[in-house]
């Protein structure tokens, strides 16, 4: 198996020790840029002969969550058969955003980002637990990499939910 993976600004840290624990399962990785702009431009890059793309987010905003899961870049990839992951990096999370800080997104409102000039019409993300299901999207969230590999293995956080109720 192949994955691509990048980071936006802030979590370098984060995408060298997950592609470290996904090279130590085996599993050939691309790392690619650590800066806002690259998981856009990888939608486009990630080439067809990778099994996951993965963007780590340390941030939450609404304007990148509905950019991920929209029918045009969801569809390119399918064509691709890529798999997008998205990844929250948390580690700077604070540690009272349980069950957040993990994954658990009920309830979580995620608002549009200070610098967000592309998604000037969308409104917030009232509930982003229900719209990341209603969008069937495949994710993991942790301050860590054990924590993530441990989601990415059961096939993202909701599966590893279930594995773990």
């Amino acid at each position: 198996m192949k994955v691509w993976i990048n980071a936006d600004g802030g979590s370098d840290k984060l995408k060298l020790s997950l592609a470290k624990a996904l090279e130590e399962k085996g599993i050939s990785v691309f790392v690619g840029k650590t800066d806002v702009s690259a998981h856009y431009a990888d939608y486009f890059n990630v080439t067809s002969d990778y099994k996951y793309y993965i963007n780590i987010y340390n941030g939450f905003c609404a304007g990148t969550i509905r950019e991920a899961y929209s029918r045009e870049i969801q569809d390119m990839l399918k064509e691709k058969g890529v798999t997008l992951m998205v990844v929250f990096d948390t580690e700077l999370w604070l540690e009272g955003m349980r069950p957040y800080r993990f994954g658990d997104f009920s309830g979580y409102h995620a608002k549009r980002a200070w610098d967000d000039n592309f998604s000037e019409k969308e409104p917030d993300i009232e509930d982003v637990r229900t719209f990341l299901m209603d969008n069937n999207a495949i994710y993991c969230a942790g301050p860590d990499a054990q924590t993530i590999m441990e989601q990415f293995e059961a096939g993202g956080y909701f599966e590893w939910e279930k594995q773990h109720k």
